[in-house]
Formats: structure tokens, sequence, C-alpha cells
């Protein structure tokens, strides 16, 4: 009974691991759209930062959106990953 468990613990643990792994390396910030460029877009986040990807999804100048990134837990910018880009609700 006391291996099972453990085992139990242990999976539990890993999980709980993972999911701060996975879950822990998400930001999002809010942005505009600056300049697109073909399939190349160009964003500029509320702290000046310029962030471009190349996408086939249509984004209009001065559009706003979230960028959300996926830090890969450093504190640096520059290894930065926009992994899904949200558009503000139209009302």
């Amino acid at each position: 009974m006391k291996k099972v468990f453990k085992f139990v613990l242990c999976i539990i643990g890993f999980g709980l691991l993972l999911l701060i792994l996975v879950l822990g390396n998400r930001r999002s910030i809010d942005a505009k759209v600056i300049e697109v460029n073909g399939k190349e877009v160009v964003f500029e986040d509320e702290t000046k930062n310029l962030w471009s990807i190349n996408t086939e999804d249509v984004f209009l100048k001065d559009e706003k959106v979230e960028l959300i990134f996926n830090d890969k837990g450093t504190v640096f910018l520059e290894d930065d990953e926009i992994i899904k880009i949200k558009r503000e609700d139209k009302e």
C-alpha cells in the first residue's frame, strides 16, 4: 500500500511540475499592428518593443491585439516567442 501511495504522489508531483513549466512560461501584453507587409506583420507592444511574425492571418494597421508569449523561462525578451494573438473584441 505504501508503494502505491508513493507512486501516486510521484505522478501527481510530476504532473504539477510539468504544468508549472508549461503554463509558468506564458505572459501576455497588449499591442497594436504598426505595419503589414505581405505575410509579415509588425506589432508594437505597450512598452514600445517591436515584434514581427509571418502569418497567413490578415491584420489591419492600428488593429489592437493581445500578444501571448512563451518566455522560455528567461528574463531576456530576445528569446520570447509569440504563441498566440488574440484580437480585441469589436463592440
